[in-house]
C-alpha cells in the first residue's frame, strides 16, 4: 500500500488497554506483535507481525513460544476452577 504510515505502538498498544507484568529487575528486549488492522476505508481486514527489527529465525522463535504459552493456559486449571 502506497498510503501507509508507520506509526509508535506504543501509544496504540496504550489506547488498546495492553500491559504486561514485569519485575523491576525485568526489561523486554524483544517483541514481535501480531495485529488485526481494520481498513476503515474498505472494510478489510488484514494480520500484521510488527517487530523491533528482528531477524526472521526471531521473529518465528517468539511466535511459536507465544503459541505455546497459550496453548499451556487454555489447558492448565486457573485458580478457583480446579
Amino acid at each position: 500500500m502506497s498510503d501507509e504510515e508507520r506509526s509508535p505502538i506504543g501509544p496504540i498498544l496504550d489506547a488498546l488497554d495492553v500491559s504486561v507484568d514485569l519485575g523491576p529487575h525485568d526489561r523486554i528486549t524483544d517483541v514481535v506483535v501480531c495485529a488485526r488492522v481494520l481498513n476503515l476505508t474498505d472494510g478489510s481486514e488484514a494480520i500484521g507481525l510488527y517487530h523491533n527489527d528482528l531477524g526472521w529465525i526471531m521473529q518465528r522463535g517468539l511466535v511459536a513460544a507465544a503459541e505455546h504459552v497459550l496453548s499451556r493456559a487454555e489447558t492448565e486449571p486457573r485458580n478457583g476452577d480446579e
